[in-house]
């Protein structure tokens, strides 16, 4: 089995794209990487890629434009305060 190592703001959905060119593989991935599909990830932290089918058109064209897809917005308490403050959810709800 392949692995793949994370870059700084990569999701799982990020590597599954990279890896095998369709977004339907987050959920193999996250199998076999004992993860859930939304999981915070670390930069370096490796994912499990078993072998797939992949969709070599998107490969072909992330490759040709040295695409790596990192669309993870990172957690810093800056989205939660906004939402809050537009009154958007109650405080207290997801603490």
């Amino acid at each position: 089995m392949n692995k793949a190592a994370t870059l700084n703001n990569q999701s799982l959905f990020d590597i599954a794209l990279q890896e095998s060119g369709t977004i339907e593989s987050v959920f193999l991935f996250a199998l076999e990487s004992n993860i859930s599909i939304t999981s915070n990830l670390d930069p370096g932290q490796e994912i499990n890629i078993p072998i797939q089918e992949q969709n070599l058109d998107v490969l072909k064209e992330y490759k040709n434009k040295n695409i790596i897809p990192g669309t993870s917005i990172p957690k810093s308490g800056a989205v939660e305060s906004v939402i809050f403050e537009l009154g958007l959810f109650q405080g207290g709800l997801f603490e």
